[in-house]
């Protein structure tokens, strides 16, 4: 069972120092230094296939991408059209990758949509990591797919529509590539229509 991160090292080294990050323990009411081996992630949290294809299917493209060419370019990034796949494709899976069960528990969200989006948590991030362009990505945002019983099923199909919005929001929306001389930091910021 392998250690894996549901924010990913490669995120968490761009705000490290030596693999290092400072870290905020709630539960204890402390602020400590530790290794980004440790932090945002849970044994287990994958299932180890996934936790492969996160790594070969993604966060890889997705760190060439960024250390090749988006943070090397000081003034203008362009990206071809596989470039721009990966970029939404990594956004997308970033933010389906955390399983919000527990919190949604915390919430009182009724128990019928918790556990349909417990239920397709690994289904939806396999179904984005298996695709391979974005005329696949929209299969998953096409009309037809999303028939008029996921509008009224009683949380029944929760999972699937969160996955269908989570692809809609980035998928149809701008991407904006910032460089801040101020702070010295960079960011990657989907627009999902509501700037």
């Amino acid at each position: 069972m392998v250690n894996s991160h549901y924010v990913p090292r490669l995120i968490l080294r761009n705000f490290s120092e030596n693999e290092r990050i400072n870290y905020c323990d709630f539960n204890n009411k402390k602020i400590e230094l530790r290794n980004i081996k440790s932090v945002f992630s849970e044994k287990g949290y994958y299932p180890d296939e996934i936790e492969k294809d996160l790594c070969d299917k993604i966060e890889v493209k997705f760190a060439n991408l960024l250390h090749n060419k988006i943070l090397k370019e000081r003034y203008k990034v362009v990206l071809n059209k596989d470039e721009l796949f990966i970029l939404k494709k990594y956004l997308i899976i970033t933010s389906i990758r955390y399983n919000i069960s527990k919190s949604m528990k915390n919430y009182e969200v009724p128990e019928n949509y918790v556990n349909s989006y417990s239920e397709n948590f690994y289904s939806n991030i396999n179904k984005v990591l298996a695709s391979e362009t974005l005329e696949q990505m929209y299969s998953y945002i096409d009309p037809l797919t999303a028939s008029e019983e996921t509008t009224d099923d009683n949380g029944e199909n929760y999972g699937e529509i969160k996955l269908f919005a989570a692809i809609k929001n980035i998928i149809q929306s701008y991407v904006a590539i910032v460089s801040t001389n101020r702070c010295k930091e960079d960011f990657i910021i989907p627009d999902v229509g509501f700037a």
